[in-house]
């Protein structure tokens, strides 16, 4: 019997912030379909807590209700700098 994911962890920059063994997942686990059943870690919940000092929060997934432009979402392409984008583009003039 092959192994499966059980659940998802939380990485830092090249291990998962619980400690626990990071493992490729199987070419059958890696859909998207799959991946957004399991739970997320509860070990590394309480790490995420405790390193940050707030609770872990998934993103929602996104509702067919919310605006689409060619299968981005329209909130993709706000630009967290457009004050300084502005300031730019008028030096620029």
């Amino acid at each position: 019997m092959a192994w499966r994911p059980e659940v998802l962890h939380l990485h830092s920059e090249s291990d998962t912030i619980c400690g626990a063994k990071s493992r490729s997942w199987p070419e059958e686990c890696m859909a998207d379909s799959f991946a957004r059943t399991l739970p997320v870690c509860e070990e590394c919940k309480a790490v995420y807590k405790e390193r940050f000092g707030r609770d872990f929060r998934q993103a929602p997934s996104p509702t067919e209700s919310e605006e689409q432009a060619g299968g981005l979402f329209l909130v993709d392409f706000r630009q967290p700098n457009i004050k300084e984008h502005r300031r730019t583009s008028e030096r620029d003039d």
